[in-house]
């Protein structure tokens, strides 16, 4: 009898407990102005989904827009992870610009009370604050707004929506009406209006979506006339319930802290690359202290790891960089003034970096051919400037006690005479047989003391350490070839 008791009161527990949860849904929050950190979090956030066996993929979405080609990037995430689950975007306050063709590559949105969407019109940042993107060039900008028209077309299209609306948030040109024909309420654009009139119809004007002089931008009741919204919610909560969703488990997956420092460093990751041209400026002009070389690798392996983890950088991209930095270092420490293998090493270093910024090869279409041309235009910048700017820190150095000991300077540069320089026939002046003092570790280039003075020098036998006693072998242009003298 108590075994009986027992069975019952388990079987009542059992049947108190709430049915399985079902499969749970992955929460993503995308606020702001876009971020390259945004692709590295949509695809961990789209494996975890797989991993758990989500079978819906909720993006909350607050952002003014951002780059056209990162806009491109997420948009493709989100129509991939479609494929295997269902997608949805909430627009919580803004979708803005590339924020409008975000939501529009998921299979459903909603929108928050007083949430708006669309106004997609590509911009640039000019001198005089933000500019339509080929604006003075009216080719370049019907190319571009080209493109865009048919990026956003096509993903309409996609989800079955008007693309006469996502056209007119790109668009300024485009025009929206409500007519009457028949009796029966038409959304109509301009050209389609004006084929009308001249079949001599006469259609009733009705309201008007969207005027020739402005972008487009919906309002939730709006957006759910046009077919751009399936619902309106408050909140998260409201959502789901709406959803059906609310008794499922929520798996919301975060920033992690390498994507924290990626987003740290943000849009003056161009200052790495400055640090980078720096640093090998200096070591080509300070050979064997090690520490310009050792920042510069660093410096190079940040500036990969953020490539690698946005999704820009590939193994190719770092097979390249490494490649131009080993032709850096033969130059460097075993073939100092042979030029050529310095010179292979800045054009596959040039051409990794350039690569690592862009997930294209060569540019298709009208936005990454404006990608590739500003990126191109940031390589060639440094390469031109850095040499620059080293050898202007160069000159300042020189005035300096650590410089004058340290650094051998020419006497003159591009720029004039340099202060505290040391003039080409001090090396003319030593003498084979000369003893000197190593200045610094000879890895095997280095700094030593002869008489006094400093050279840039390298060594015939590997490494010497700092302080060792050398002698002179003989002179290679503007350094010395030395060789390590055995203590007694």
């Amino acid at each position: 009898m108590t075994l009986l008791c027992g069975l019952a009161l388990a079987a009542l527990l059992v049947q108190e407990e709430p049915a399985a949860a079902g499969a749970p849904v992955v929460v993503v929050t995308l606020q702001g102005e876009l971020d390259e950190t945004w692709a590295s979090l949509l695809r961990r956030a789209i494996e975890q989904a797989q991993r758990e066996g989500a079978d819906t993929f909720l993006v909350e979405l607050d952002t003014p827009g951002g780059e056209a080609e990162l806009m491109k990037r997420l948009g493709d995430l989100l129509s991939e992870a479609g494929e295997s689950m269902e997608t949805a975007v909430f627009v919580t306050h803004r979708a803005w610009s590339a924020g409008a063709y975000i939501a529009m590559a998921a299979q459903h949105i909603w929108m928050a009370p007083g949430a708006t969407m669309g106004a997609a019109m590509p911009v640039a940042i000019g001198p005089g604050g933000l500019l339509p993107v080929g604006a003075g060039n009216e080719d370049l900008e019907e190319k571009i707004l080209s493109a865009f028209r048919t990026d956003f077309r096509a993903w309409a299209e996609q989800h079955q929506r008007d693309p006469r609306v996502a056209e007119a948030f790109v668009d300024r040109r485009a025009e929206l009406k409500y007519v009457a024909v028949e009796g029966e309420r038409a959304l109509v654009d301009g050209q389609e209006h004006a084929d009308m009139l001249a079949r001599g119809e006469t259609p009733q004007f009705l309201e008007t979506v969207d005027s020739s002089e402005e972008l487009l931008v919906l309002t939730p009741e709006r957006a759910r006339e046009l077919g751009y919204c399936d619902g309106v919610a408050t909140d998260r909560g409201a959502l789901l319930v709406a959803l059906g969703l609310a008794q499922r488990p929520l798996l919301p997956v975060d920033r992690n802290w390498s994507e924290a420092l990626v987003a740290a460093i943000g849009r003056h990751s161009w200052l790495i690359l400055v640090g980078i041209a720096f640093c090998l400026i200096v070591a080509f002009n300070m050979p064997g202290l090690g520490g310009a070389e050792f920042l510069a690798v660093f410096l190079l392996a940040l500036f990969l790891f953020r490539g690698y983890l946005v999704g820009l950088a590939e193994w190719t991209e770092v097979g390249l960089v490494a490649l131009g930095a080993l032709l850096l270092l033969v130059e460097l420490f075993l073939l100092p003034g042979s030029f050529v293998p310095g010179v292979l090493g800045v054009l596959l270093l040039g051409g990794g970096l350039l690569l690592s910024m862009q997930n294209f090869v060569l540019p298709e279409g009208a936005i990454e051919a404006d990608v590739f041309q500003r990126n191109l235009l940031i390589v060639l910048a440094l390469v031109l400037a850095a040499p620059l700017l080293g050898l202007m820190a160069l000159r300042k150095l020189s005035r300096s006690r650590f410089g004058a000991r340290w650094l051998s300077i020419p006497g003159s540069d591009f720029a004039g005479p340099v202060a505290g320089g040391l003039a080409a026939p001090a090396v003319a002046q030593v003498a084979p047989g000369d003893p000197g003092v190593a200045l610094t570790p000879l890895r095997p280039a280095g700094r030593v003391e002869i008489a006094g003075a400093p050279f840039d020098a390298r060594s015939t036998g590997g490494f010497v350490p700092s302080g060792a006693t050398v002698r002179v072998v003989r002179r290679e242009g503007a350094s010395l070839l030395v060789t390590p003298v055995e203590e007694p």
